[in-house]
């Protein structure tokens, strides 16, 4: 199994991949959610060979302050010299991991710089994105201490964009690289922790869910928050769980809109948001950005998903959405609605709807074994 890993810069990808290579060689769980059910056989046997990050290699070798600096050409091939090298060093029956970037940011610009027939001739069998808050990103890149970081140029608008671009770059190669076929291609959080990666690389034989339930309602109501994480532990026991909660991005939003509400608007260029200081001026251009793509991407977790299963459907106007969406491309559907929720349109919008929770678990632990 050969895996590609996307992903734009200030990701640190490497940590989490070193994280996903200690779980398959060593067995070590320490950055695996406490919940999650591995199948202990899959995972005796489960190993990585190599974890490389292609643009870290090749500066090494050329010694050289930034890639970008030096010419498009020479670039491409010494990425491709050393995707070749491995090729020739590992054998198709060998896991690897080859971290890389499909597209880069300068100058207030995003390109790509990818060779086709290496990529071809190395033969990746899935391709898998990683993508993090957008906040988070944004720290980590103003961290770095290199005077010669174009990155850190960036604002978190442009971050964003890279994002998306990153990962319509990676559909692009999932779905064009071979003739004839397409390879899988999913979209994961670093929030999701790194047994998600390790089930979509060794448990392919395990259905993938999109965990679907109440975020707005639940933000004011701890019982709810307690019942929901309840839910999602569950899932993880039978399931490669997708869950939109793990990119946090609509915070960045309320905390802003809560700042420009209030009766006494603040003189201060500051936000607050989960003990860290951002700017005003940077959060006002991402507000409609965060929005739209929050849509965007969990439509793609739903598509990559055998199917949803909504906890609560009357609480909240996005799950409707999701369930019409889910309809829409053909997602078998399970809710749980409890009567004391009331009449609701929204439940019926499932293939299956439970007023019991037991009832509601039992179907969804039928359809994790059929």
């Amino acid at each position: 199994m050969r895996v590609l890993v996307a992903g734009q810069s200030g990701l640190d990808k490497m940590h989490f991949l070193n994280d996903l290579q200690l779980l398959c060689n060593d067995k070590a769980r320490d950055s695996c959610d406490e919940g999650v059910a591995l199948d202990e056989g899959t995972l005796r046997k489960a190993h990585i060979h190599a974890v490389l990050d292609v643009e870290k290699e090749f500066q090494q070798r050329e010694t050289v302050s930034n890639y970008l600096d030096i010419n498009e050409s020479q670039f491409i091939d010494g990425k491709n010299q050393i995707l070749r090298e491995l090729d020739q060093q590992y054998g198709p029956d060998k896991n690897l991991i080859i971290a890389t970037h499909l597209t880069y940011f300068r100058k207030k610009s995003i390109f790509h710089r990818v060779g086709w027939d290496s990529l071809r001739m190395l033969g990746p069998d899935m391709i898998i994105t990683l993508i993090d808050d957008v906040h988070s990103v944004y720290s980590r890149i103003q961290g770095r201490r290199d005077p010669d970081d174009y990155v850190r140029s960036v604002t978190m608008k442009d971050l964003m964009s890279w994002r998306e671009a990153e990962i319509m770059m990676a559909q692009t190669i999932a779905d064009n690289l071979y003739t004839g076929r397409k390879i899988p291609h999913y979209l994961v959080a670093l929030n999701h922790k790194v047994q998600v990666v390790y089930q979509l690389i060794f448990e392919q034989g395990k259905k993938r869910v999109y965990a679907s339930y109440p975020m707005t309602t639940a933000k004011d109501d701890r019982d709810l928050i307690r019942a929901i994480g309840a839910f999602v532990e569950e899932l993880k026991k039978y399931f490669i769980v997708f869950d939109p909660g793990t990119i946090g991005e609509k915070t960045l939003h309320d905390s802003t809109v809560n700042h420009l509400r209030g009766p006494l608007p603040s003189l201060s260029p500051f936000i607050s948001v989960n003990g860290k200081e951002y700017r005003l001026e940077e959060l006002l251009p991402i507000l409609p950005d965060i929005g739209g793509q929050i849509v965007t991407r969990d439509e793609r977790l739903i598509r990559q998903s055998n199917a949803i299963i909504a906890y609560r459907p009357a609480l909240s106007e996005g799950i409707r959405y999701e369930l019409d969406y889910a309809a829409q491309i053909g997602r078998y559907s399970v809710a749980f609605h409890p009567k004391d929720d009331g009449e609701s349109p929204f439940a019926q919008r499932a293939q299956v709807s439970c007023a019991d929770y037991q009832h509601f678990m039992r179907t969804v632990r039928e359809f994790a074994n059929s």
